[in-house]
């Protein structure tokens, strides 16, 4: 489902202003963010900038609403389930998400914001790295895919058990994620709070 603040920003018709030499060289263009028709997804660059459409007043020869050539907006991004890269379909998950966020706070940090640089280098488009899907099957076993291997059984269930543990944030649920694992082996899952 479409996230709620994403469908109200794209249907919304906005004015922008782009200076000009004087004040009376400044133009004013109507422009809609462009939504992935898919998703609904605000449709973004390779630096993940939104995009926008043009769309033309109403005059003689066109009619209102009649939509142009867009833009890139040079310091809006999107990133996540919230974003879809012109020309790539990622999948909406937290591992893209995350990349993302990664890639997006690098450039932030450096002031690079997708154009030239001060050392007329251009900064990298976000590139996504697979790392591969995990699901726990129960019972000590899981499966975990990716472009490089497939492993199935206790040794996938170790990986995602490791993998979940090292991406936990803070050293509390670091310590305390392997105790809650430990009391359910030793004596099952409580399910007397559901």
């Amino acid at each position: 489902m479409q996230n709620p603040l994403i469908q109200k920003l794209g249907s919304k018709v906005v004015e922008r202003r782009l200076a000009g030499d004087s004040a009376a060289t400044e133009t004013t263009t109507m422009m809609m963010l462009r939504n992935d028709e898919k998703t609904g997804g605000l449709v973004t660059d390779s630096h993940l900038r939104v995009t926008t459409t043009t769309t033309v007043p109403q005059t003689p020869g066109a009619q209102s609403g009649e939509v142009g050539a867009g833009d890139v907006l040079p310091d809006v991004f999107s990133i996540g389930d919230c974003a879809v890269v012109e020309g790539q379909r990622y999948p909406a998950t937290a591992q893209v998400a995350s990349q993302q966020a990664t890639y997006l706070a690098k450039r932030l940090n450096k002031g690079d914001l997708g154009g030239a640089t001060t050392t007329t280098t251009q900064a990298p488009p976000f590139r996504f790295r697979n790392w591969g899907v995990m699901t726990y099957l129960g019972n000590w076993r899981a499966i975990h895919q990716s472009s490089a291997d497939e492993l199935t059984g206790r040794a996938a269930w170790f990986l995602w058990r490791t993998a979940y543990l090292t991406k936990s944030m803070s050293i509390r649920n670091k310590i305390m994620v392997p105790v809650y694992w430990f009391m359910s082996w030793l004596f099952g899952r409580d399910i007397s709070r559901f």
